[in-house]
């Protein structure tokens, strides 16, 4: 059984099977492989269900990171939990037009949010300082695509949430 969100299997080859920690990690590379798979390398993309930009980021990613107000996720709600994008007042300062204009934002944004999601897997016990750059890659895209939580359900628990079958960055 594989233990990878779906869209994983794409990362994984033909990266090098040496081991690496984060600091040894090509977060370039593994950025430019997300943003081919989420969003074809657009950072103004919107896939009209509340995932937007080069890597494809909901409501809840952006309000973590302080783009969207404490909330607003919920607040919002009306199309969906990711709606919140859509919503003038929802966001901090800018807006959602400025955001998809924003490439520096999105890189950013993109680094703070795998670095939070190593932390996190490291946490969990899904890869650490000896696991390959495959490995850490796959996991990484797992908690993308599914989040930390579903990301550390799927490996710990064997349980493929419905986040990974949407196939949508949260």
């Amino acid at each position: 059984t594989k233990l990878w969100g779906i869209g994983a299997d794409k990362y994984l080859s033909p990266l090098s099977p040496t081991r690496a920690g984060m600091d040894d990690f090509d977060l370039q590379d593994y950025a430019n492989r997300v943003g081919k798979l989420e969003s074809g390398d657009k950072y103004d993309s919107d896939n009209h269900k509340g995932f937007v930009g080069r890597y494809q980021f909901g409501s809840s990613a952006l309000e973590t990171f302080g783009l969207l107000k404490p909330g607003s996720s919920k607040k919002y709600g009306d199309r969906g939990e990711d709606a919140a994008v859509y919503h003038p007042d929802a966001w901090v300062s800018g807006s959602l037009t400025e955001f998809l204009n924003s490439p520096a934002q999105q890189d950013a944004l993109f680094a703070k949010y795998t670095k939070q999601n190593y932390e996190g897997l490291k946490k969990a016990g899904i890869i650490n300082e000896s696991s390959s750059s495959n490995q850490i890659g796959a996991a990484l895209y797992t908690a993308h695509t599914g989040g930390l939580g579903g990301a550390t359900a799927l490996y710990n628990k064997g349980e493929n949430r419905q986040d990974f079958v949407s196939g949508q960055a949260g």
